[in-house]
């Protein structure tokens, strides 16, 4: 993630101006850009953040169609089992 564009040495000034010395005034501005900044998402993270996303996607469409085959053999067999179920019963 990229900080967004933040002057610290400008920042610290107001801070100085009100009566805060140099050490606190920085703490705030330090305080105020972890704030702002941290957390920025650019165009390149979202990016990366799609492609991850498109892998997921893909793996569970693939997922998806085994689950489907697992499936129809499951019903199958059933239908296997109930058919030689009532062909016993028959007389």
């Amino acid at each position: 993630m990229a900080d967004a564009a933040f002057d610290t040495q400008a920042m610290t000034h107001k801070p100085k101006a009100k009566g805060f010395d140099t050490g606190q005034a920085e703490a705030i501005t330090d305080a105020i850009h972890t704030g702002v900044t941290g957390g920025v998402a650019t165009k390149a993270d979202m990016a990366d953040v799609k492609e991850g996303l498109a892998g997921v996607l893909t793996e569970l469409a693939k997922m998806e169609t085994r689950l489907t085959f697992r499936i129809v053999i499951v019903r199958a067999a059933i239908g296997g089992i109930v058919i030689t179920a009532v062909g016993w019963m028959l007389p």
